[in-house]
């Protein structure tokens, strides 16, 4: 029988843990990026790159991280062409950039075959969206309050 620590703020299930188990995510950047599974994503990345984890190219600091890597490390219950989708779209929104950059980091160890992945977050892109959210919601609360004055002098 599996044992489910209560003892602490986290509840979690011994035996099923996986490298990530307990992420931070903050409901804002859910609200900006529109999904919990993208939000975490974005976290994760952010930790990496300021814990130094991966390799410096270009000036820019990138890591490499299989789809499989991916699931097993944080995602243990998504499928691989789900996680492809959430990372896909992080790309499409340009929060995440993703290059192919194995050639770069190797050198003279290049295989031509190899079609390593390497991902960036793009902090610009972020902060964009963030305004863009950020005046949104202002843009709603403004509409909300503009309609409950309206409807309270309708009597």
């Amino acid at each position: 029988m599996r044992k489910i620590t209560f003892d602490s703020s986290v509840l979690k299930v011994e035996g099923l843990e996986v490298k990530f188990d307990v992420v931070p995510v903050s409901n804002s950047l859910v609200a900006v990026l529109g999904s919990s599974e993208e939000a975490l994503i974005v976290q994760l990345i952010h930790t990496w790159i300021r814990e130094g984890q991966g390799v410096d190219l270009d000036g820019e600091r990138w890591f490499s991280k299989s789809i499989k890597d991916w699931i097993a490390e944080a995602f243990p219950t998504t499928s691989t062409w789900k996680m492809r989708g959430y990372i896909n779209s992080l790309v499409e929104k340009g929060v995440l950039e993703r290059k192919q950059l194995y050639k770069q980091h190797h050198g003279h160890n290049y295989a031509p075959k190899n079609r390593t992945y390497y991902y960036r977050l793009d902090y610009e892109r972020l902060s964009e969206l963030a305004q863009i959210a950020i005046c949104s919601a202002a843009r709603q609360s403004l509409t909300a309050l503009i309609n409950s004055n309206n409807a309270g002098g309708k009597e």
